[in-house]
C-alpha cells in the first residue's frame, strides 16, 4: 500500500527539522517509499546529512541537480 501525502509529509519533515533524519535514520531507508520521485529525494536528503550540510528545499534541489535526477522527481513543480 502506498500514501503519497504520507511520503511527502516525512520528507517535508526532514527539511525542515534539521534533527528529523537522525531520529529516522535508523528506521526507514529509501526503498521504504513506494513512488520513485521520493527515494531519489529521500537519498538526496541522506547525503546531505552524512556531509554535515543543511538539508532544506535549496539544498535538496542543489543535490538533485547535481545528480542529474533534478526532473526525474519533477523539478521545480514538484
Amino acid at each position: 500500500p502506498q500514501n503519497n501525502e504520507a511520503e511527502q509529509s516525512v520528507l517535508g519533515g526532514l527539511m525542515l527539522s534539521q534533527d528529523a533524519f537522525d531520529l529516522i535514520a535508523d528506521k526507514i531507508d529509501a526503498q521504504d517509499f513506494y513512488i520513485p520521485a521520493h527515494q531519489k529525494i529521500f537519498n538526496a536528503i541522506r547525503e546531505l546529512n552524512a556531509k554535515g550540510k543543511p538539508v532544506d528545499l535549496v539544498t535538496v534541489t542543489d543535490q538533485l541537480q547535481s545528480r542529474g535526477e533534478f526532473d526525474a522527481v519533477g523539478g521545480y513543480i514538484y
